[in-house]
């Protein structure tokens, strides 16, 4: 919680899939074994042994591995103490999740992809964020100021970065991020920073909310329901935006 604060600064909602039981539907839509045989021409040992060698070495932690091969699982294990319904966190590959988010308001007609971002702070007369694009923001060259691990001029012994802040910080992570200003022009420089995945999921709130949604439910119904997945857990900062660059669970 923020300082001097013991409560979020949202409604907490239940999220339940819509799906039925995942034993009773074969996947990929359920966990229930797939008819199709094994595929022609595809070596079942050397698949194996790839499995086996991500485990060979204890030190490297693989907690689990699954392969598909055209959509079929065609290779799995788990590390002692782990099952395939273990959940599991995601960290950064839930960035994926934010960009598929957006990639659905794209669908809908919300915004385009070269369309000016429409974060209200940016569209005002003369605020040079105007300029960056939806595009920009995806491929994560806003050029918004927002320190990293890779700024040597930190130091990370007294200095706590911006990239990891957003977790830590108990802050409102899309406001922290949209109120950055700019460093470099958009779509010029390329840096990993959460401040981009966080203004696009700034964007896929405005807009479920806009269509009078729920938003804490929103990935559940519009993404997961349709993709066979029930129990992706998406972990919000104190407001209720969702951390998808980092803090998010999957099996």
């Amino acid at each position: 919680h923020p300082e001097g604060q013991d409560r979020v600064s949202f409604t907490p909602t239940a999220v339940r899939s819509a799906l039925p039981d995942a034993a009773g539907q074969p996947w990929p839509m359920g966990d229930g074994p797939a008819a199709a045989a094994w595929p022609a021409g595809l070596d079942r040992a050397r698949v194996q042994a790839a499995v086996d060698l991500a485990f060979a070495d204890p030190g490297g932690l693989t907690a689990a591995m699954v392969v598909l091969h055209k959509g079929q699982i065609v290779g799995e294990r788990y590390m002692s103490g782990i099952t395939k319904d273990t959940q599991l966190e995601s960290w950064s590959m839930g960035k994926s999740l934010t960009a598929t988010l957006v990639g659905l308001e794209i669908q809908r007609g919300t915004f385009r992809l070269d369309d000016p971002a429409p974060v209200p702070a940016w569209r005002r007369p003369g605020d040079p964020r105007g300029r960056i694009r939806v595009r920009d923001v995806m491929q994560m060259s806003s050029g918004l100021s927002f320190t990293g691990q890779d700024d040597r001029h930190l130091d990370p012994t007294t200095q706590y970065h911006d990239h990891f802040f957003i977790y830590a910080g108990a802050v409102n992570a899309f406001a922290y991020a949209t109120s950055s200003p700019v460093e470099f022009a958009p779509g010029v420089v390329g840096r990993y920073r959460n401040s981009d995945p966080m203004t696009l999921g700034s964007l896929v709130r405005q807009a479920v909310e806009a269509r009078g949604e729920d938003y804490l439910t929103h990935p559940q119904r519009a993404l997961f329901d349709r993709i066979g997945i029930r129990r992706q857990v998406l972990e919000p900062d104190p407001w209720g935006n969702f951390l998808l660059s980092g803090y998010d669970y999957g099996t």
